[in-house]
């Protein structure tokens, strides 16, 4: 074989390995960049939670809006406003469900929103990055966090502002999530906002959780008063089979600290 021979078979194998490394940093740039629906900043889609048809649907016209929901809308505006208001600010969002994480997920790309997911669909190794990215990063203001998986033992006060769009009956569970940002070390007001709709189960959970919180403190004034747990009144109040002889109001409740 002449040496002539030999450098034209060298050749392609090069070109090969070059082609196949400016494909990688097309991938990246490319999770970089939010190109795939419903993508976060470091390339997670929350693939593995569950599907959807809607979400389907919605993948296959990616150029078409999002049809929104009350409470998307009303993430909309409060991210949108704060990031108005205080562009250095970091914006915490926390849902029960991983189909909703994916909706705002969506929504927030649809926005050129730079985001990420802290999700119990995620391994250890991508939620420890994206909490060390959602900690370094200046361009990254808002992070999705899933209630029970994010919602204690972690520290997040690089971010100030909270949104709790799924309301949960044990208010004490709310409360820790809102201590990952109003904690020491934070040195911004904090912000936390619950969002609850009018005429729909979140009004009922409202009313649990100021009744358990009443009987809780019943409890530690020492009274001697038998608290009781949840019955099947409070079970049937949720589901709506009971009267509801109080005016609900429905809206944005804000708390500053």
């Amino acid at each position: 074989m002449s040496a002539a021979q030999s450098q034209s078979q060298k050749r392609p194998r090069r070109q090969n390995r070059d082609s196949r490394k400016r494909g990688t940093k097309g991938k990246k740039a490319n999770k970089l960049g939010l190109s795939i629906p419903g993508e976060d900043a470091n390339g997670v889609s929350l693939t593995s939670g569950s599907k959807s048809s809607f979400l389907d649907a919605c993948d296959k016209r990616p150029k078409e809006p999002l049809v929104p929901s009350t409470k998307t809308k009303a993430v909309k505006e409060l991210v949108t406003r704060w990031q108005s208001e205080a562009p250095n600010d970091k914006i915490i969002i926390f849902t029960q469900f991983t189909l909703r994480a994916k909706i705002l997920g969506r929504m927030l790309s649809s926005e050129k929103i730079k985001f990420l997911y802290y999700n119990g669909d995620m391994t250890v190794k991508e939620r420890r990055k994206a909490v060390q990215a959602f900690e370094q990063l200046k361009l990254i203001k808002v992070m999705i966090v899933g209630l029970r998986c994010g919602g204690t033992a972690l520290n997040l006060t690089c971010a100030n502002r909270v949104i709790s769009v799924d309301l949960y009956w044990n208010h004490s569970i709310e409360q820790q999530a809102f201590g990952r940002v109003f904690r020491i070390g934070q040195k911004k007001e904090t912000h936390f906002v619950r969002l609850a709709v009018n005429d729909t189960i979140d009004q009922r959970i409202l009313r649990m959780q100021l009744r358990k919180m009443r009987e809780i403190d019943k409890a530690l004034q020492d009274t001697c008063e038998v608290t009781k747990g949840l019955n099947l009144a409070d079970v049937a109040e949720l589901f709506g089979l009971t009267e509801d002889d109080e005016d609900d109001q429905a809206g944005i409740e804000e708390d500053e600290y």
